[in-house]
């Protein structure tokens, strides 16, 4: 996570689409970043994962994944 917050450091395509997809400098992106929520999920069976991640992306439509 550490390159998407360094200013010298190509940060991903996480950064470079989010900049340019909301129009916004690297200064306001920190500043947005300080607001985004991190959900930490502790899965105790390994068969768990697979579809918790299904629902997940299927519930939150992140732009970057790839449509189940």
């Amino acid at each position: 996570m550490r390159q998407h917050f360094t200013k010298g450091d190509g940060g991903g395509t996480f950064k470079k689409n989010y900049l340019e997809k909301e129009n916004v400098k690297f200064e306001e992106f920190k500043e947005r970043a300080k607001t985004f929520k991190i959900s930490v999920y502790i899965i105790e069976s390994i068969e768990c994962i697979e579809p918790l991640e299904k629902i997940l992306i299927t519930l939150h439509k992140p732009s970057y994944n790839k449509a189940l």
